[in-house]
């Protein structure tokens, strides 16, 4: 599996200079996987393949020498043991949620026991993370802070109470679209992207919009159309966070219980997370979509406002079309 992580740190990057660096010309890819990453390298070629197909050209090829070698991890480490005389650590981001695999975890717990910083860092971005998302863990099942418990770590634990204690708090508004997904009807007609015609919409020659298009799409062709969308599938989420105020951790507690009183929200007690969160919640989710969320939670501060440009607008129309209050 190509993970996005990956892509977006690793591979992008260096695909991009490639393709300044050889603009027209195909070059060789060497990627360092070993012999029982298989599944990786498949994947990471079929990714290749279609920024090829997309490009109408073979931008690259990629080679995988360990694996050709059949070079697994341990083969690799004893190598590096016999040329440099150490054990090579393996390199890692405290917050990669694939430092819990089976392969991984107890070296991943060993670190946090040793960098007690980092443990404080990466406990505290989950403790953020969930009050924004209750499924923000870094695992599906359960969360590294239960994992750090597990493992004995207490004084990880007892540094991360004495953070959030001490830390700047903030009260976070979130709000979240949730559209339909598209249909498979609709990719096959309209590939990547739905708000713009397919090739098959336009007459080459005259400009104008075929047949079929009118057929399909109707009196418009660059909204979606009814059967471009499942209501039973949640499409690609929108998302704004914003920061209200910031203070003590008691302080923003007392607002959050406060402006939910007045506004007749409803305050809850999360306990996903073994700390706990509290939220207030004014809209929640249907099951059915489009739908949307909006709740107010406290977490410490730190957490960058962010929403795309066309958020509120995508927010005051889908309020409008469940007739919500704007």
């Amino acid at each position: 599996m190509v993970q996005r992580s990956s892509l977006k740190y690793k591979g992008w990057p260096l695909d991009q200079w490639g393709l300044v660096e050889f603009p027209d010309r195909t070059f060789r890819k060497i990627v360092g996987y070993h012999a029982r990453e298989g599944k990786r390298a498949v994947g990471y070629d079929r990714c290749q393949q279609k920024d090829n197909i997309k490009a109408r050209r073979t931008i690259c090829t990629v080679e995988y020498p360990l694996i050709e070698q059949g070079w697994d991890r341990d083969i690799v480490e004893a190598r590096l043991f016999t040329e440099f005389g150490f054990m090579w650590p393996k390199s890692y981001c405290t917050f990669c949620v694939f430092s819990g695999s089976c392969a991984a975890g107890p070296a991943h717990m060993a670190r946090l026991r040793d960098h007690p910083p980092q443990a404080v860092e990466v406990l505290a971005l989950e403790y953020t993370s969930m009050a924004l998302n209750e499924n923000g863990s870094f695992y599906p099942k359960d969360t590294l802070y239960e994992r750090v418990a597990a493992d004995g770590n207490t004084a990880a634990l007892r540094a991360l109470d004495d953070h959030l204690a001490s830390a700047e708090w903030a009260l976070y508004r979130v709000r979240r679209v949730f559209p339909a997904a598209r249909t498979d009807s609709c990719r096959e007609r309209h590939g990547d992207s739905c708000s713009s015609p397919w090739p098959g919409c336009l007459d080459p020659d005259t400009g104008e919009r075929t047949l079929p298009c009118v057929q399909w799409h109707g009196r418009a062709c660059r909204e979606p159309q009814p059967a471009c969308r499942d209501a039973s599938r949640k499409g690609k989420a929108s998302r704004s966070v914003e920061v209200v105020i910031t203070g003590t951790r008691a302080q923003v507690a007392r607002l959050i219980r406060r402006r939910a009183q007045e506004g007749g929200d409803h305050v809850e007690e999360s306990t996903l997370h073994p700390l706990g969160h509290l939220r207030s919640q004014t809209l929640s989710r249907g099951t059915v979509f489009p739908t949307v969320e909006e709740f107010h939670a406290i977490a410490p501060s730190g957490v960058i406002e962010k929403q795309k440009k066309n958020f509120e607008k995508l927010w005051r129309n889908t309020c409008r079309q469940l007739r919500l209050p704007v």
